[in-house]
């Protein structure tokens, strides 16, 4: 059992409308300790009415319930295995959590994090995404698929078949599509969500792309390569590369904050397994 820490960084080389920023800002905020933690971490994901922030704590089987106010664990939710993807459903008040090991999700109420139902969906079940408007939880799963999970009813209602296993996927809520990480094709395949199915698969550029964010405001969907270590970013519209920078090693996940002001870059955070004494960029 080793310690281990969670830290979130912040990054500027950030899509400002038109271009990128000139210089690479990495700036670290704070760092959370997790405790006695088993093996590495996988994803993340916040309850913002209540300002918690949940990790899915891999190898150990469990998830931390961090109090963002308090700076520390407040929860662990045990009972689970392998997960790795999270997602908080606002409307239902429901924590998903993808367990890679046994291939189902998980849902937990969101005030006392009890199980409330479990669903199987296949092996490897991964990333999770929450669509509020359209009341649709989304689990990639297996060798190739999108599990589509209806909330309220808590149950699965459709699949969305792709070539290979999905990486980090992103919902594109204005154009009903969705763009996914295919690694294992060198890809970013784009779904119509309407007819639940590809309409179109843009080169990645190699097979490393894990991480994926959106920057509506800049019309560019941001992906992280693990090897070599870059973040670039594609046009919406075609795929067409926009720009590519150096990155911190071994990305897994990463987030997009939005600034208040048009003259203000949007904010990438970007994020990484995180062992002991180890800083989150090289």
């Amino acid at each position: 059992m080793k310690s281990l820490t969670a830290a979130l960084a912040i990054t500027s080389t950030l899509l400002v409308s038109p271009g990128w920023a000139d210089e690479t800002l990495f700036l670290l905020e704070r760092k959370i300790p997790l405790g006695e933690v088993r093996g590495r971490i996988d994803h993340l994901a916040v309850d913002l009415g209540r300002n918690r922030l949940f990790v899915a704590e891999l190898e150990n089987d469990t998830v931390a319930v961090i109090d963002l106010d308090a700076n520390k664990v407040m929860q662990v939710i045990s009972g689970l295995n392998k997960p790795q993807g999270l997602g908080y459903h606002a409307a239902t008040d429901t924590l998903y959590v993808a367990n890679g090991g046994d291939g189902t999700a998980a849902i937990f109420r969101g005030d006392d994090y009890r199980e409330i139902a479990r669903i199987p969906l296949g092996a490897d079940a991964d990333n999770v995404r929450v669509d509020a408007v359209g009341n649709r939880v989304y689990v990639a799963y297996g060798h190739g698929a999108l599990a589509v999970i209806d909330p309220t009813n808590r149950n699965k209602v459709a699949d969305i078949e792709l070539k290979a296993h999905p990486e980090s996927f992103q919902l594109d809520r204005r154009a009903n599509r969705i763009f996914v990480n295919d690694p294992a094709n060198q890809a970013i395949v784009v779904i119509d969500r309407a007819a639940g199915k590809a309409m179109a698969n843009w080169p990645a550029g190699n097979g490393t792309n894990f991480p994926m964010a959106l920057n509506d405001r800049a019309g560019h969907v941001v992906v992280a390569f693990r090897n070599p270590a870059k973040l670039g970013a594609f046009s919406m519209q075609d795929g067409a590369p926009v720009a590519n920078v150096d990155l911190c090693a071994d990305a897994d996940d990463m987030f997009m904050a939005a600034r208040a002001t048009p003259s203000e870059p949007a904010a990438i955070w970007v994020f990484r397994p995180n062992y002991m004494n180890e800083e989150p960029f090289p």
